[in-house]
């Protein structure tokens, strides 16, 4: 019998979505279900979840996508359910063996399946093993939110740096409302100087809130931190040449003459 589900990482999850656009979570929360019937999802399959998204919403999408040489996949989704399918067909292996108390050991070299199951759901329905499981879900997400790990945090802002970057409808739109200004040194300077550092991470952690708006904060923070573009000088010093001489100007007004 196929194996009904995969283990489940909210961390994971958070880290993906936290920054899509409502369409696009909903085309990524169905190219996650359909990983369950097919490990990677093709071209085909692919244009038909994001027939309805604009390109810049497909955009959008690909930037948490991993592409593979026979298409893309949610990269924690496909090794999840690698892993459950390993670990459910070593069990049904060891209970097909007629003598199976002898494979029973303590011995780390004599163990049939992955260790990195041992913690994780168990087929049967055990109590004690769900309570297991759940106290392993929660160590997972303190472990990986980026409310208490600051390098979770650095990443998100470096990847939504880097998205507003190859992004040239919002770049255009930033250069629109605030003329005069280079936006990408203005971006920047923002995230050196405060979002990048221990100081933001601990501003954002103010909030009660469990996602994280990066695109939202630096966009609207960028007047904090101006770098203007540079000035073209109005002032031309003008250079009398030797032949403006030979041509006849044989006077030289005093704006001509060099400071």
């Amino acid at each position: 019998m196929d194996d009904p589900g995969f283990i489940f990482y909210p961390g994971d999850y958070l880290r993906d979505t936290q920054c899509l656009s409502e369409k696009v979570q909903v085309a990524y929360d169905r190219i996650m279900c359909e990983h369950m019937r097919q490990i990677c999802i093709t071209h085909e399959q692919l244009n038909f979840f994001t027939k309805r998204l604009s390109q810049d919403e497909k955009q959008e999408l690909m930037f948490v996508l991993s592409k593979k040489d026979t298409g893309f996949v949610i990269r924690w989704v496909s090794e999840s359910i690698e892993k459950r399918r390993s670990y459910s067909e070593s069990r049904r292996s060891n209970r097909s063996k007629p003598n199976k108390s002898h494979m029973i050991t303590h011995d780390k070299d004599m163990r049939t399946y992955d260790d990195h199951m041992d913690n994780e759901n168990e087929i049967e329905d055990d109590n004690t093993v769900k309570d297991k499981i759940k106290n392993e879900d929660k160590k997972k997400i303190k472990e990986i939110t980026w409310r208490n790990d600051f390098n979770t945090y650095k990443k998100i802002v470096d990847e939504t740096y880097q998205y507003i970057l190859i992004e040239q409808a919002i770049l255009d739109e930033l250069q629109r409302l605030n003329p005069g200004l280079d936006i990408k040194l203005s971006l920047e300077k923002s995230i050196v100087n405060f979002w990048g550092t221990e100081a933001g991470w601990k501003h954002k952690k103010k909030s009660r809130s469990m996602d994280i708006d990066m695109l939202r904060t630096l966009k609207s923070n960028i007047d904090k931190n101006k770098v203007y573009l540079p000035r073209q000088n109005p002032y031309q010093q003008k250079m009398i040449t030797h032949e403006d001489l030979l041509n006849g100007v044989m006077s030289i007004k005093p704006e001509d003459l060099p400071d």
